[in-house]
């Protein structure tokens, strides 16, 4: 479980868990639950709904990486938590697809660590937009779809938006801040889970239309709305 905040101490989760996992990576997931519940309350008080907190947020936390996984680039500049333009979602690599500019740089054996055949290493294959629209069949593995990781990203999202009411109703007997801190970031990450999940689809519905695959009007009936809809969750994110 991975939280964090640029201030106030909201990190300490993510050190333990981090701490934790370093020293045994191969524990018990029930008995990790019930450890992780404990610190929850130990820090904020008994009651706190710990379960439901811990849920949310293994639940939120999966949910930049899906997206980092459809669009990705080995670059410090690619920040997808702060928005991208929808050039970048008809235009980005996805993980599996992704290959390393200027290789040609590098010596040989450098070069060809990058130069990997596609998925190699991976147990799916991510599709990009125009490839799904053009019905790319993979290259032997499961073939993952932009519409895909877009109802992925409504789900994650939508439950951790459902579970904040219950959460911001709890009576916190410690550190109220930094609980309160903790909402907003869960908060935060499901409005921008439903942003790109809407910026998805408003880029294949685009895609279609310029491939041929769609009639200006079928266009406009899913792009606009999805569009709107991406602008109302950025907004609500930040």
């Amino acid at each position: 479980v991975i939280l964090s905040a640029p201030q106030g101490d909201t990190e300490w989760l993510m050190r333990e868990a981090f701490a934790r996992y370093l020293q045994d990576p191969d524990r018990d997931p029930a008995a990790e639950d019930a450890h992780f519940a404990a610190r929850l309350r130990e820090r904020y008080g008994d009651a706190v709904p710990a379960e439901a907190l811990l849920d949310a947020a293994e639940t939120a936390t999966w949910i930049m990486p899906t997206v980092r996984r459809q669009y990705f680039y080995r670059n410090w500049n690619h920040m997808p938590q702060f928005g991208m333009p929808l050039i970048a979602y008809l235009g980005m690599p996805t993980l599996t697809s992704f290959r390393m500019e200027g290789a040609f740089l590098w010596s040989k054996e450098q070069a060809l660590s990058w130069w990997l055949p596609r998925a190699q290493n991976y147990d799916v294959d991510y599709a990009t937009i125009p490839e799904f629209v053009d019905g790319y069949a993979g290259v032997g593995k499961p073939v993952v779809t932009p519409t895909q990781v877009a109802d992925d990203l409504e789900s994650r999202a939508r439950r951790t938006l459902e579970a904040l009411p219950a959460l911001r109703a709890a009576t916190v007997a410690r550190d109220p801040e930094g609980y309160a801190r903790l909402c907003s970031q869960l908060e935060y990450a499901a409005e921008l889970g439903l942003f790109h999940a809407a910026k998805t689809r408003a880029a294949t519905a685009w895609a279609r239309w310029m491939a041929g695959k769609a009639t200006p009007d079928e266009t406009t009936a899913e792009f606009r709305p999805r569009l709107e809809e991406s602008v109302d969750r950025f907004r609500k994110a930040t």
